[in-house]
């Protein structure tokens, strides 16, 4: 038996992804959105998308860039690691941005940079009582 794909089907396993998907022709013309990619753009803008090349300008303009060229935007009460790349289908540029839920990465990233900050104080704290000590002591062989 030969499996038939039709676009339907197709389209029903792409909205069900948990990674957003958008593609989008040059002009901003949406050809496909998953329902994630709907959802951030819904937490991050307040309205679902309808432009793929606005979409990304406001992503741009509020995600933190990273050193790969990636975005992490937070968006509710999510963060997601997205990136764009321009490529061809059927003769004609369009544009792809893939969304990857980054959210529990985030937090424990948060956590480690709060804690070796705390850390970093208290070995200053540490490091200024040993200079005390060594002075103090000091002090002490000169006048015994």
């Amino acid at each position: 038996m030969r499996l038939a794909w039709r676009r339907p089907s197709i389209k029903e396993a792409v909205d069900n992804l948990p990674s957003g998907i958008l593609f989008y022709r040059t002009n901003g013309l949406v050809v496909l959105c998953n329902h994630a990619m709907n959802s951030i753009s819904m937490d991050y803008a307040g309205e679902p998308v309808q432009d793929g090349t606005s979409f990304w300008k406001a992503v741009c303009d509020g995600a933190e860039e990273m050193p790969d060229g990636t975005r992490l935007l937070h968006a509710g009460e999510n963060s997601w690691l997205m990136s764009a790349h321009e490529s061809v289908f059927e003769g004609t540029p369009i544009w792809e941005i893939h969304a990857k839920n980054v959210t529990l990465q985030a937090e424990l990233t948060k956590q480690l940079e709060e804690e070796s900050a705390r850390i970093s104080a208290v070995s200053e704290r540490l490091s200024r009582y040993n200079d005390d000590v060594l002075e103090l002591t000091a002090q002490r062989e000169l006048l015994g």
